[in-house]
């Protein structure tokens, strides 16, 4: 069940580093270091399938957006600025969650800038950048940064409380399809992500949920990329708290065009996944419907046959700097951003079939 994940594992050690509850007594989380207790399930273990959705969006009349068969429930062409009121902001580097760094030892400050998040030509840019003397008067939570604080920029954004998805047979719908045309950036140092978090959440305890912390709630990768890697990581992590993590995760190589728009998509039933690169399956996963050797499941208490899966969640993308997932040094990420790098992503749209 763990293909090429060495990548995909210690990014959710990282990224969903931002699943720890807050802590202010605690420097350090133990889930933090999850991918370095991870069980392993053999690929022929998953199978995959589609997906359903459960929100209480309307599925909207617009044509075109959706492959036949499926209706609109949720989308973001970045057409203009105002495409930003559906989504909030991570800020500043991690310490209000009680992981500074990110759970990672990042070395990114995400700020609601427009130099680091922002709608232009019909997309939205995740600009990565050294900061400049006026962005360390506000990317700190202080105020002020202090010597060694912020060092570089980037931006992170979110649906959670705006729109969340699961799939629900209850719904009158099978299948959950999301489909993202993203542009991502190489080089060392750089980590750009699309990643789908439990919405059943406190906002200050990322990756959380109905299931308790993560990963028993659940976290999808739906892309991801690091440094100067040819291929992509997605996948799921479940099971319980470090040392019962589990994940069913690939590594995908891009053929051609690798800094050049791709889409990527997530099919998503109420018992299966299935991941596609420009059309083309590259993944799939399953629930084990309660029997861990078969598939997906969560250690909770309130754990049911599909769970973790079987809760609404949220879209989360951005773009992170250095950390232990990267390896990269702060000289390595200096010598990358001698120019901004950006992630950019012309759509996102969330379908229901």
């Amino acid at each position: 069940m763990l293909r090429g994940s060495a990548t995909f594992l210690v990014f959710w050690a990282i990224c969903l580093s931002l699943v720890a509850s807050l802590q202010a007594t605690a420097d350090f989380d133990p889930r933090f270091a999850a991918s370095r207790s991870l069980k392993r399930v053999d690929d022929e273990d998953l199978l995959a399938v589609s997906s359903v959705n459960d929100t209480t969006v309307d599925a909207l009349a617009t044509s075109g957006l959706c492959r036949a068969g499926y209706d609109l429930v949720w989308h973001d062409d970045f057409e203009s600025s105002k495409s930003l009121n559906d989504w909030s902001y991570l800020l500043y580097n991690g310490c209000e969650y009680g992981i500074c760094g990110w759970g990672n030892n990042e070395l990114e400050y995400y700020t609601n800038s427009t130099r680091n998040v922002r709608v232009s030509n019909g997309s939205l840019k995740i600009i990565a950048r050294k900061a400049s003397d006026d962005d360390r008067k506000t990317c700190c939570p202080s105020g002020t940064c202090k010597k060694g604080e912020c060092e570089f920029t980037s931006g992170k954004v979110r649906t959670f409380n705006k729109f969340a998805v699961r799939p629900s047979w209850s719904s009158g719908s099978r299948t959950i399809r999301i489909d993202a045309r993203i542009k991502m950036p190489v080089g060392q140092g750089l980590w750009p992500s699309f990643t789908l978090l439990p919405e059943d959440s406190p906002e200050f305890c990322l990756g959380c949920g109905y299931y308790g912390d993560w990963p028993q709630s659940g976290a999808i990768t739906l892309s991801q990329k690091v440094n100067k890697d040819k291929e992509y990581t997605g996948g799921i992590l479940y099971g319980g708290v470090a040392p019962d993590i589990v994940a069913s995760t690939f590594s995908e190589k891009i053929s051609d065009n690798l800094e050049g728009f791709h889409t990527y998509t997530l099919e998503w039933k109420p018992t299966s996944m299935k991941w596609k690169l420009d059309g083309k399956t590259v993944f799939k996963a399953k629930s084990g419907k309660g029997n861990p050797e078969k598939g997906w499941f969560s250690l909770s208490d309130k754990s049911e046959k599909n769970s973790p899966f079987d809760k609404p969640f949220y879209l989360v993308v951005g773009m992170a700097l250095g950390g232990d997932q990267t390896g990269a040094s702060p000289n390595q990420v200096r010598k990358t951003l001698k120019n901004p790098q950006s992630m950019e992503i012309e759509h996102i749209r969330v379908c229901k079939g």
